[in-house]
Order: structure tokens, then sequence, then C-alpha cells
């Protein structure tokens, strides 16, 4: 589960997946050597891109009121999910009204773990859809954690 503000890091790992895997043949074409598994577990990922919605939101570093390169970017996890590289359940997810961003906070308030509301934003949207996520998953949360704004002299 990754923040989805410009939309690079998550493109970013999508193209490390396209470039690693043939999507004709699912199999690996450009062999990263610091990939040492095997290619069925990238097909089993999903890849969840969390965009916050709406102007007032505390994940500002999450919210584009317009952002122009968003149909493209479906349209390559459209084509790596159609071909079976990586997860059907890959998808881009908005966040509305802050939607679990309280309890995420809390939670890595809880667990020292430094972050501002932009970073925290994939246990956001996972707190407010834990339902829909079997209890045996293993996760990966990307926090992309905390902005630090130099000091001036």
């Amino acid at each position: 589960i990754i923040p989805f503000g410009t939309g690079d890091l998550y493109i970013n790992l999508l193209n490390i997946v396209e470039k690693e895997v043939d999507t004709d043949s699912l199999k690996i074409q450009n062999g990263d050597p610091r990939f040492n598994s095997n290619i069925n577990r990238i097909k089993d990922c999903h890849f969840i891109g969390v965009r916050a919605i709406g102007e007032e939101t505390k994940m500002d570093k999450l919210y584009a009121a317009y952002l122009p390169t968003l149909d493209h970017y479906k349209q390559k996890l459209k084509r790596l999910t159609h071909t079976g590289a990586i997860g059907q359940k890959s998808e881009i997810h908005e966040i509305r009204n802050d939607d679990g961003l309280l309890e995420a906070l809390r939670s890595a308030s809880h667990n020292s773990i430094k972050t501002e509301p932009s970073g925290i934003a994939g246990l956001a949207w996972l707190l407010s859809n834990k339902l829909q996520i079997k209890n045996n998953s293993k996760i990966l949360i990307v926090n992309t954690g905390k902005v630090k704004y130099p000091l001036p002299h």
C-alpha cells in the first residue's frame, strides 16, 4: 500500500515490475540480481496506491486538483493486471474525508513511527478498508515519513 501524490513512487515500482517481467510469458527478462525470489510472488502482489480527495485534506501531499498523468498510470496498471504480471486487486484508491487518518496517526505515534498525514496514508486506507482484506494477508505499507524543512539562518 503506497501513498500516491504525483504517482511517481507508485509508477516507478510498476516500471520495475514491467522491466523485470516479460508480460507475454511472465518470466523474468532482465533479472535484477537483487531479486532472489520466484516471479510468481510478484504476480500475487497487489499494488495499492492511495490518493487523497478534497482540498481540505490533511494529506496535502497526496492531493492534486488535476493530475495529468493519472490516466496514463491507470492504463499501465490495467495492462499489468490484465497480463497477470501483478495481482488483480492492484488499484489506485481514493481516501475521502481523511477516512482512517486519525487512527493511523495514533497508531504511528504509539509505535514511535515518524510520519505525517501524507506519509501514513497507506495505513489510513488499510484501517478504513480492513474488512476487504483477508486476515492472513501479508501487507507492506510504505510510510514516506516526515518532511524536514531547513531552518532559516
